[in-house]
């Protein structure tokens, strides 16, 4: 039997909620996984990439860079960034 008000059967209007509502739903699943990323990055990063976050044995604390590049500048120059890469020297920029 057809709807008074629209002529088409409630089996469509049923199976057009079902659909839609699936859609918007995966939708949502999907901004809250990626919203959750976004929230934890620093988290996932070390779960997917340990060997960043490693520190070895002999490594030293910032401070002793700091202290070392007043040492070799002298008192005029700031230190503003302390620089640990993955591979090569520690690099220490400094300011006037």
């Amino acid at each position: 039997m057809a709807s008074p008000r629209t002529g088409l059967p409630p089996s469509v209007w049923r199976n057009l909620h079902l659909c839609l509502g699936v859609g918007v739903g995966l939708l949502m699943v999907a901004i809250a996984l990626s919203g959750s990323v976004l929230v934890w990055h620093d988290q996932f990063d070390a779960l997917m990439h340990p060997g960043r976050y490693a520190i070895g044995e002999g490594s030293r604390p910032p401070s002793h860079y700091l202290a070392a590049a007043a040492d070799a500048v002298g008192p005029r120059f700031q230190p503003v960034v302390v620089r640990f890469p993955l591979s090569g020297p520690v690099t220490v920029l400094l300011r006037e």
